[in-house]
């Protein structure tokens, strides 16, 4: 469909509210309960054109980026953990059905028993995602213990653009990739989830909760928002 010049296309569900998401490619598409008319969402697609125009914009660039950051998978190149990358060193090993990843020291060892890039990648994303839950756990212990609010499951999820979510029923996902970047990054993460815990919204009162904790959030912020995680 197309609106005031903005193609999209729309998701009807018995959710309650509407929102308007902005996919990886750039494409538009809105979610809404079956009782929403089309009217009504011409006219939010309308009222939310400058920030769909945007949102599109800082997709094709982030695509950008990623074209021209493609990793490797070979000697002599490297991957990240934390903030810092470690090279990759190569062991074959027969008999293995899938790569195994180890960090050790100051390198990588991929082991292998059939060089394939794409199953040397699927490798590293499971071995992020471990690591990823060991560290969350660490890194949402420590600072819930200043902020002192309860909630529900935690979960560390597979997503292309958003880092970090708290729903009304105060579970709490994050995404995996954060563990690509510094751990001061992943620390931003963290306590902007954990302050939704108090204010679910992104008021002026919520952001005061996360300068309590994280003077210096705007700066981890920015380093979010011009950085491309992903491997």
């Amino acid at each position: 469909m197309e609106s005031f010049g903005i193609n999209y296309s729309i998701i009807y569900s018995n959710r309650k509210t509407m929102s308007i998401c902005i996919n990886q490619d750039g494409s538009v598409c809105v979610r809404a309960p079956r009782f929403v008319a089309k009217k009504e969402i011409e006219r939010i697609i309308n009222q939310k054109r400058s920030w769909i125009e945007k949102k599109q914009q800082q997709m094709i660039e982030r695509s950008h980026v990623r074209d021209t950051n493609v990793r490797t998978y070979e000697p002599d190149s490297t991957m990240p953990y934390l903030g810092q990358e470690y090279p990759l060193k190569f062991f074959r090993y027969n008999g293995l059905m899938m790569p195994e990843i180890h960090l050790v020291n100051d390198h990588f060892q991929i082991h292998y028993s059939c060089y394939d890039q794409q199953a040397i990648r699927q490798a590293f994303r499971t071995w992020y995602l471990n690591q990823a839950t060991v560290v969350y756990k660490e890194r949402i212990s420590y600072y819930n213990k200043i902020i002192q609010e309860p909630f529900g499951h935690v979960r560390i999820k597979e997503q292309k653009s958003c880092y970090g979510s708290c729903s009304s029923k105060r579970n709490l996902n994050f995404n995996w990739r954060c563990v690509l970047a510094p751990i001061e990054i992943l620390d931003y993460v963290v306590v902007h989830e954990l302050c939704h815990l108090k204010q679910l919204n992104h008021s002026p009162q919520f952001w005061a909760e996360v300068k309590k904790i994280l003077p210096d959030y705007e700066l981890r912020r920015r380093w979010l928002k011009t950085h491309q995680l992903d491997i």
